[in-house]
């Protein structure tokens, strides 16, 4: 067993969480705009990948929500709820 890790039993678990993208405050319709040289957005040479898309996917899943991507001609990425 290592002696430098210690567990800690009854430690709350901070309310404090911060979600990056606003999915859990969004209705059908809403839409939200991440700005190109936003950390969401990636370019590869074979088209536009967004971590926002995997963070919507994951968060639909687990929500029963339904969310669609597009990105602009600017490079910029708008996001949808649907469902």
């Amino acid at each position: 067993m290592n002696d430098e890790i210690k567990i800690i039993k009854g430690e709350p678990i901070p309310d404090d969480l911060k979600a990056k993208y606003p999915f859990g405050d969004m209705d059908v319709g809403d839409m939200f705009h991440l700005p190109p040289d936003h950390s969401g957005t990636i370019c590869f040479s074979s088209g536009r990948l967004t971590r926002v898309a995997a963070a919507a996917s994951n968060f639909g899943r687990r929500h029963d929500m339904k969310f669609t991507i597009r990105t602009q001609a600017d490079k910029s990425v708008k996001v949808w709820r649907v469902e």
